[in-house]
Formats: structure tokens, sequence, C-alpha cells
């Protein structure tokens, strides 16, 4: 597993999925477990702003369950 990861491109959605494949978060999941996610939302600025947490972001966030359970089923 890289120290950084680089990920360039357009689909925030996408890269924010390539992004926490590559950095194994799977593998801090398991079943049945709760999962908060807090996206930065302290200033109300648009996210390309920089202040905020794009929604994209967060969406490929929340995908990323979804996206386990189709790959592990035979």
């Amino acid at each position: 597993m890289p120290d950084i990861t680089i990920i360039y491109g357009t689909n925030v959605v996408e890269m924010t999925s390539t992004l926490l494949k590559d950095a194994a978060v799977e593998s801090c999941l398991g079943s049945g477990m709760n999962v908060v996610i807090k996206p930065n939302l302290v200033v109300a600025k648009p996210a390309a702003d920089g202040a905020t947490t794009h929604p994209e972001i967060v969406e490929g966030i929340v995908l990323l369950p979804t996206q386990l359970m189709y790959n592990h089923r035979y």
C-alpha cells in the first residue's frame, strides 16, 4: 500500500472510490459494523472553494459498502 496516492481526473466519485480501494479501507470494515461519515460542513461556502467537503466525495464514500457487497457476490 502506498503512503501517498495521487489521482487525476474529473469524475470525483470514481476518484474517491479508487482512493478508498488503494487505501484498502475495506480491510477495516466488518459485517454489521456501523460507520459514521462526517463531512466538513463548517463554513457556508461552495465546495469548489475548498472550505467544505465536496458532495461527490461523500457520494464515493457512501457507495463503498454497496460496491464491496457487489464485488463479493459469487
